[in-house]
């Protein structure tokens, strides 16, 4: 006689379910979702009153291959015991968290394994969080392989500082839940304190993971209790984590409010140079794909637009990707003039620096004809003596110099070093991009000996300022090397 089946329906969804499953040849991403108190791993994240739930019916259908609308993510939900009221739990944030790590392993007992981003919600966020510091600390090789994965975060309304518990405190009660509710107060909570410490490495440097912060705009209704004993969220509205605490992230990730992808990626991507390569390189995938859109029509989205632009293109210069650098700087100019105005100083940064791009292709005419009209415009805003004027003084020299043109560029040069000296002081890096120009004319002008006196001096206070190790260090010790050797040669 067979025995009899029962269908076990697991209401509460606890621990991770999936929701949508990519074919394996696209499967590119993890995406796991875990709501926050209260919540339930599922209906947090559906239609108030109707049945669209977003993570299922519409993430998938967002992040689609570049060449086709295949969907790339598998997206799960995590759930597990959130409930204020009436709760037998006695876990705080960390028993959370390992039970949360926990049902992670999985996902890197595979052969590929894919980059994770997390979506979190309210006390979710501090489970995710804490999580993560705890691989951090570990030497397990599947916690050091699922730490490497995590590719980004996404929180809303998540407390870093903490949150108002004051209407919670009532509908737990003496409960065995209290201390975690007590945990998350906005009120001298050591272990938020302790857990925002450490998660601001847990996850390595600026540049090797992505956070964005969310927080509410509206406030919402709180609990309270009807007269048969049950709590309902209808109490007065109130908000009970606020835009700080909501914001209050990583270090480089404060302040932005990071609600507007564009306008994110332009806030932490620099201007690229030798100092900032590295952390430009990590960032360049998520310019590329902000950029991508080109629907912003608000004066903020399109001067946002037009930095990262700038920036990026800053990259492209110094990796010697001209045409990249060119298209991109282009697109800065167009922007900038159109939403600031020609005479605005990063319209003129943005023309100046496309100026350079066409030097370093040899286009010279076209190069020289945009330093003039950012030189001169720069000389009526800003005055002769700003830096700014000064540096499209020295750029225009260079081109001058290039064409062979050696007594204007000298004129240029000998004007701009004194005024840098004066203004700036000898050490400065502009003013010894001065003195390493003007050796170079004197060197072309047939002026050797005063040539190589400035620029052994030049090697010597870059050296002592920047480094030695500096490209602008090492291109005036090469150059060094080349003029004496040329002297012994004759």
């Amino acid at each position: 006689m067979a025995l009899p089946g029962y269908l076990v329906i697991d209401q509460a969804l606890l621990g991770i379910t999936p929701l949508y499953n990519p074919p394996p040849e696209d499967h590119s991403v993890d995406i796991i979702a875990i709501s926050g108190l209260g919540g339930h791993a599922f209906g947090s994240f559906k239609e108030r009153n109707g049945d669209h739930m977003w993570l299922r019916d519409s993430l998938p259908y967002d992040l689609t291959r570049k060449d086709t609308t295949d969907p790339i993510a598998r997206i799960m939900i995590y759930g597990y015991e959130s409930s204020a009221a009436s709760s037998n739990s006695f876990q705080n944030v960390e028993d959370l968290a390992t039970s949360f790590h926990n049902s992670l392993l999985a996902l890197v007992r595979t052969r590929v394994a894919r980059p994770i981003i997390f979506i979190a919600h309210s006390l979710g966020g501090l489970i995710v969080k804490q999580a993560i510091i705890t691989l951090s600390k570990s030497k397990n090789e599947d916690d050091l392989k699922l730490i490497k994965a995590v590719y980004g975060i996404v929180f809303f309304g998540v407390p870093h500082d903490g949150m108002d518990i004051s209407s919670l405190i009532p509908m737990v009660g003496d409960g065995p839940n209290r201390f975690l509710i007590e945990s998350i107060s906005h009120i001298n909570s050591q272990i938020l304190s302790i857990q925002q410490r450490e998660f601001h490495t847990a996850l390595g440097e600026e540049g090797d993971s992505e956070i964005v912060c969310f927080y509410e705009t509206e406030k919402s209704p709180t609990a309270r209790k009807d007269k048969n004993g049950d709590w309902s969220m209808s109490g007065p509205k109130a908000c009970l984590v606020t835009k700080s605490s909501a914001t209050h992230c990583r270090p480089w990730e404060t302040g932005p409010e990071h609600t507007c992808a564009l306008e994110t990626v332009s806030d932490v991507y620099p201007y690229g140079e030798f100092e900032t390569r590295e952390v430009c390189l990590k960032y360049l995938p998520h310019a590329y794909a902000v950029l991508k859109d080109e629907s912003i029509s608000s004066r903020e989205g399109k001067v946002a637009r037009a930095g990262l632009l700038h920036d990026v293109t800053g990259y492209f210069d110094y990796e010697g990707r001209w045409k990249e650098a060119e298209q991109y700087q282009i697109g800065a100019v167009k922007l900038r003039t159109e939403v600031l105005g020609e005479d605005h100083p990063d319209t003129l940064t943005s023309t100046g620096n496309l100026a350079l791009i066409y030097w370093n292709q040899g286009r010279w005419q076209e190069a020289e004809e945009l330093e003039v009209d950012v030189m001169a415009i720069r000389k009526r805003v800003l005055g002769e003596e700003h830096p700014d004027t000064l540096t499209s003084m020295g750029n225009l020299a260079l081109t001058y110099l290039n064409q062979g043109r050696w007594q204007e560029a000298e004129e240029l040069e000998v004007d701009v070093m004194a005024i840098r000296k004066r203004v700036l002081g000898e050490e400065h890096p502009d003013t010894l991009m001065s003195m390493a120009n003007l050796a170079v004319t004197w060197k072309n002008n047939g002026r050797i000996e005063d040539a190589l006196s400035l620029i052994r001096c030049c090697i010597v206070l870059r050296q002592k300022v920047l480094g030695t190790d500096h490209p602008d260090t090492t291109s005036s010790v090469a150059r060094l090397t080349k003029w004496d050797n040329t002297n012994h040669s004759r």
